[in-house]
């Protein structure tokens, strides 16, 4: 049937030049000639090569049955939808032509393949499109949880600043205190000279205890500070008793 299709367009391109309608001769002639390479290449199954030589086959001579021929060429190459196109013009500018059983056929055939690609298409690109989002959710999720360790461990660094001066300074100071309360207590007993050197030992002693807390501290508010957070710790001394108040804001 395919074949029979192009030599009644073979033919109807040669009763055109004979006839003498409105084409000029040198367009009938090219015309005639595009149609032949197109044949050939149809024939030799090169169906791209076909449906360029059929288009300007039918841009120099419009001829209705050549949009069969284009839509048989765009079908075996694989374009379903230009295919589509070219039956339903054909069947539209030819409703008597010799292959209108055969173009519906192919109309409604290639309908329900459009339909299913196309249908396809939308099901693959809205899986992609899902796909790349949760994608990019699990991205943001990983950089999210990423950037709060990197933060908790910071702060963690942070509050550890200064942490060994802050120690022995408790230490120290709990030893100066244990001292100025043995010293109070040796010098009430009567051995005043020797009791005041040892509170004035223990004194000392709570004097550098706190010296070392306060530089501790200023140490860990450094580094709180540039982890976006503060806090301080203020030694709290009194006879027989050493502690710290805490203040913090984040």
């Amino acid at each position: 049937m395919l074949a029979g299709a192009m030599r009644n367009l073979v033919l109807s391109l040669a009763l055109l030049a004979l006839a003498g309608q409105a084409f000029a001769q040198n367009q009938q002639q090219t015309a005639k000639q595009h149609f032949e390479v197109a044949q050939k290449a149809y024939d030799g199954g090169d169906y791209p090569k076909a449906v360029q030589e059929f288009l300007m086959a039918y841009q120099l001579a419009p001829l209705n049955a050549l949009l069969f021929n284009i839509g048989q060429a765009y079908r075996m190459s694989g374009d379903k939808e230009k295919a589509l196109s070219y039956y339903e013009k054909y069947v539209q500018f030819e409703p008597a032509g010799g292959q209108i059983p055969e173009a519906k056929q192919h109309i409604s055939e290639l309908k329900v393949a459009v339909e299913t690609a196309n249908h396809d298409r939308q099901a693959k690109d809205e899986e992609e499109r899902a796909k790349a989002e949760a994608e990019a959710k699990t991205k943001a999720d990983a950089d999210a949880k990423a950037q709060a360790d990197a933060a908790a461990r910071q702060r963690a660094d942070a509050d550890n600043a200064g942490k060994g001066l802050r120690t022995a300074g408790w230490v120290v100071g709990g030893a100066g205190v244990v001292a100025a309360g043995v010293g109070i207590g040796v010098a009430a007993g009567g051995s005043t000279g020797a009791g005041l050197g040892i509170a004035g030992a223990g004194v000392a002693a709570i004097g550098a205890g706190v010296a070392m807390i306060l530089i501790g501290n200023g140490q860990r508010n450094d580094a709180l500070a540039k982890s976006g957070k503060t806090s301080m710790v203020v030694p709290t001394v009194a006879p027989g008793f050493v502690g710290a108040a805490w203040a913090g804001s984040f």
